[in-house]
């Protein structure tokens, strides 16, 4: 799965259209989390299916982009030769223009002033016309501030609707949330741990417990994911806490890299 992703984020950064292959990547995910071998061999189908077709993505991405950069080329050719046209010829014609009007008013003294004046205009216009047309091209897909969002929310899908209190062996829902706000597509993973007062979690560094679940998924730039989670808590005590980390996957380094994570404090009380 990694593999394919990684041949997908290559496409991607080369400019071609990987939203179909996100999508089959998630299908893939949801028969590998199912576990049979039926589905395993449907999954693995897939994935092969989705490298081909990165591959595919990754030439036409390339001839997207190639054709983008000769557009701005081909653009700032144009408004180069208008800028030359503007400058031997325009003002000459404007002042023309001007002269067989005002010649009887005695205005041939301003000539030089008045190409002066024209040039400056003409060339100011030029190069606002060629920054309105260009930046677009340029900026194409750029983002300030990338991140990864991770949330946590009730059943009701409201931030804070969820139970302080349960009983042991209680179920209770929740709904997690992952948003993509990077500059490309993700491969994130969310890992459910549980932990107590002397739990040690920070954004540097992971619960230092083995996961009792996770998610995978992928989303495309700028997409988000909800997944509902029914729990219930096995002992009883005081301030137990239930810890949500968010990871994403580094195709450089084939690993998941930890990013985010969000905790929950809920006391446990025993069965009468």
């Amino acid at each position: 799965m990694s593999q394919a992703y990684g041949v997908v984020a290559t496409a991607e950064s080369s400019g071609g259209d990987v939203s179909a292959l996100i999508s089959r990547l998630n299908q893939a995910e949801a028969l590998v989390r199912a576990g049979d071998s039926d589905s395993l061999a449907r999954a693995t189908s897939i994935v092969a299916d989705v490298g081909v077709a990165a591959e595919a993505a990754l030439s036409a991405g390339r001839q997207s982009m190639t054709f983008r950069y000769v557009s701005i080329a081909a653009t700032l050719v144009v408004l180069g030769i208008v800028g030359v046209l503007v400058y031997f010829y325009g003002s000459k014609l404007f002042l023309t223009l001007q002269l067989r009007s005002n010649r009887s008013n005695g205005e041939l003294e301003r000539r030089r002033s008045l190409e002066k004046e024209f040039k400056i205009v003409s060339f100011a216009l030029i190069g606002l016309l060629s920054v309105i047309t260009v930046y677009p091209m340029l900026s194409a897909g750029w983002m300030t501030e990338p991140f990864s969002e991770l949330g946590v929310m009730g059943p009701s899908g409201k931030l804070g609707d969820y139970p302080s209190q349960v009983a042991v062996n209680e179920e209770f829902s929740l709904l997690v949330y992952v948003g993509d706000h990077e500059e490309h597509s993700g491969y994130y993973r969310v890992s459910l741990k549980l932990g107590d007062q002397n739990s040690d979690v920070s954004d540097a560094k992971p619960l230092d417990v083995i996961p009792i679940d996770y998610w995978n998924v992928f989303l495309l730039k700028g997409g988000s994911f909800t997944q509902p989670v029914t729990l219930s808590m096995f002992r009883a005590g005081p301030d137990q806490c239930i810890v949500f980390e968010l990871s994403m996957f580094e195709p450089k380094t084939n690993t998941f890299v930890y990013k985010s994570w969000i905790q929950l404090w809920i006391n446990v009380i025993a069965n009468e």
